[in-house]
């Protein structure tokens, strides 16, 4: 368990998410940095390319592409979703690790 702002939240071996707050009046933003073990890279670095499925591999190229360090508007730019989508990746990634990332959840009618 962590603890953020009061809140508690479940972290699994393969990253670590190291948060800082800033406050600017009513407004509050949060920095998330993400930390991949080995594996996790492996992983990314594989299937990023190979998985049969476009919107996974786009999933995989944008955490990686953050595993390289790049920002998070020009990792949009270049997998070609809004921001507000990568941030949803990295989130999904946070509940559910590489394997959130290659499921899929469809919704019908």
């Amino acid at each position: 368990m962590f603890k953020v702002s009061g809140e508690q939240s479940n972290f699994t071996p393969s990253f670590l998410f190291i948060y800082v707050l800033k406050l600017f009046g009513k407004n509050t933003t949060m920095t998330i940095q993400i930390e991949f073990t080995s594996e996790t890279l492996g992983i990314l670095k594989k299937e990023r390319h190979t998985h049969p499925v476009p919107l996974v591999r786009r999933r995989l190229q944008a955490l990686w592409l953050k595993s390289r360090g790049l920002p998070n508007h020009k990792i949009a730019l270049l997998v070609g979703v809004y921001e507000r989508t990568l941030r949803d990746y990295f989130q999904l990634y946070n509940q559910s690790g590489v394997e959130g990332l290659k499921s899929l959840h469809f919704c019908f009618g």
